[in-house]
């Protein structure tokens, strides 16, 4: 346990380790071995879950600054919250689809190669938040901020992002197959070696967008409701599943 030190109002402490962690604990547990038991586990998974967000919030430990991705950094106490709802959602993560997460505050967390399939996080706050490798099939992202999110790699094919903002995102690599754009903002996002077959792009604003090294064959959008394309840019024929 590490030592406490007293400190005054407005200083910050030398030392804050709360000891080892719960949601550690909780993610670590080969859980495979209870498959038999599944219902039960879940509901042990959910309280154990509920548990760890109390000792966080308990141990006024801040952790990270946010990672500057829209708007100003959390205050100390906003930063405490963002961690504790990162380790909620890593301790669950994996559980079950359909687990909802909807506007949580998720400000520069890291939360790579996190298995989020499935999971709703309709209007949460992601912004500058480290998705790098994340499971994201099929996850539901409507409204969501992900202002300089770091996506590189993310699997977020049959993910609803209908007005998300992406701007200044780092989506290199990341697997859009099938997603629904309509109306999201990438403005400035980087999109090199993205894929977008069969993604909808309707609305999407994809203007300050670099896309000559991403992969939109597939890719639809509404006649009446086309994508706001960069200057210059020539897009492909748009396909034929919207």
């Amino acid at each position: 346990m590490g030592e406490r030190v007293r400190v005054g109002a407005g200083e910050t402490p030398a030392v804050c380790d709360p000891g080892p962690s719960l949601f550690a604990g909780v993610a670590a547990f080969p859980w495979r071995w209870l498959t038999p038991y599944r219902r039960s586990v879940r509901s042990l998974r959910r309280l154990l879950a509920v548990a760890a967000l109390g000792a966080a919030l308990a141990t006024g430990c801040g952790g990270r600054a946010g990672r500057g991705g829209g708007g100003e950094p959390p205050d100390d106490a906003e930063q405490v919250r963002i961690d504790a709802n990162a380790a909620l959602l890593r301790t669950t993560a994996g559980a079950e689809d359909g687990r909802v997460f909807d506007r949580l505050d998720l400000r520069g967390a890291d939360l790579r190669d996190t298995p989020l399939a499935g999971a709703s996080l309709a209007y949460a706050r992601l912004d500058g938040a480290d998705l790098t490798g994340a499971e994201l099939t099929g996850t539901v992202l409507r409204g969501a901020r992900l202002v300089g999110a770091e996506l590189r790699g993310s699997n977020l094919s049959g993910a609803v992002l209908v007005g998300a903002d992406l701007s200044r995102a780092d989506l290199t690599d990341a697997d859009l197959s099938g997603a629904d754009l309509s109306g999201a903002s990438l403005r400035g996002a980087e999109t090199g070696g993205a894929r977008f077959p069969g993604a909808v792009l309707s609305w999407a604003y994809l203007d300050a967008v670099d896309l000559r090294r991403s992969d939109l064959s597939g890719a639809c959008w509404s006649a009446s409701q086309p994508p706001i394309w960069p200057d210059g840019y020539t897009p492909p024929p748009p396909g034929l599943s919207c």
